[in-house]
């Protein structure tokens, strides 16, 4: 039943690799070009169909949850706010993942430093705060973490130009919560980020060639290997495979000594 969950987004033939930006060479700005570049150089290694990059993936907790409220709310304190959890993405991260867009449209490259602040929300968030309504179009008002420090920056609205569906996160079978996107050329706050690449292939090959891409912009930086996103899912399977056969164990002894003690006893009344 746990292996039928709908997780929200096709995980097969993905890999997932985390890169983790020291503090002491890389700003939001500089850190905003490495993606960028290492994008560029995956996207055209052979075998790959889609790249992308963001702060969170699938199967893994949101780390970041931030303050928001809505355009016409009357102004409060940030801790007073209701909090949302928050990721930027690179264009391509929903097709990437095959995370369907349910109406407006996804990040485009002309979502930039420059361009109009705007924002995707998950199916979740519509539920809660945007019930029986199109929020594409409508406004939020937010402060925005920034990178390395706890701190969230100055007042921003965001325009809503999408609507995506719900993935799974934490553990399987929890109910979905707020996720609201903004891309990452508008704000990297996190300097750990998750390269995404659909692939055809030998993932092994494929894992190299990725992982040799981004060594080759900055070989001092720590890479993790590039690893199937599903490894996510066959981690939380783990526990309850374990505890499913350690059941089944006990369940074929009790069956043996159940059968083993009625026959004795047929035995002995026939006796």
């Amino acid at each position: 039943q746990m292996g039928r969950t709908n997780l929200g987004f096709a995980a097969d033939n993905v890999l997932a690799q985390r890169v983790l930006l020291p503090a002491q060479t890389y700003d939001a700005a500089k850190a905003l070009q490495f993606y960028r570049q290492a994008l560029e150089r995956i996207a055209v290694l052979p075998g790959i169909v889609k790249v992308a990059a963001g702060s969170n993936v699938p199967l893994n907790r949101v780390s970041m949850e931030v303050p928001f409220d809505l355009e016409n709310a009357p102004v409060r304190e940030l801790a007073d706010m209701p909090g949302v959890g928050y990721t930027t993405v690179s264009p391509d991260y929903f097709a990437t993942l095959g995370i369907p867009v349910m109406s407006g449209r996804e990040f485009a490259v002309t979502d930039n430093e420059s361009g109009p602040k705007v924002a995707i929300v998950n199916a979740a968030m519509v539920a809660r705060y945007f019930p029986n309504q199109n929020p594409v179009g409508r406004r939020i008002r937010m402060n925005k973490p920034v990178l390395r420090t706890n701190d969230f920056g100055e007042t921003e609205y965001l325009e809503i130009v999408g609507v995506v569906g719900n993935v799974t996160l934490g553990e399987l079978g929890a109910p979905s919560q707020p996720i609201l996107y903004v891309p990452m050329a508008q704000n990297i706050w996190s300097a750990a980020h998750q390269i995404v690449v659909r692939f055809t292939g030998n993932p092994a090959g494929v894992a190299n060639a990725v992982r040799d891409a981004v060594l080759n912009l900055d070989p001092n930086q720590p890479v993790d290997d590039a690893a199937p996103l599903l490894s996510s899912l066959d981690a939380q399977f783990a526990e309850s495979r374990f505890q499913s056969r350690l059941m089944g164990l006990f369940a074929v002894l009790a069956l043996i000594l159940a059968v083993t003690g009625i026959y004795g006893s047929s035995s002995y009344a026939v006796t």
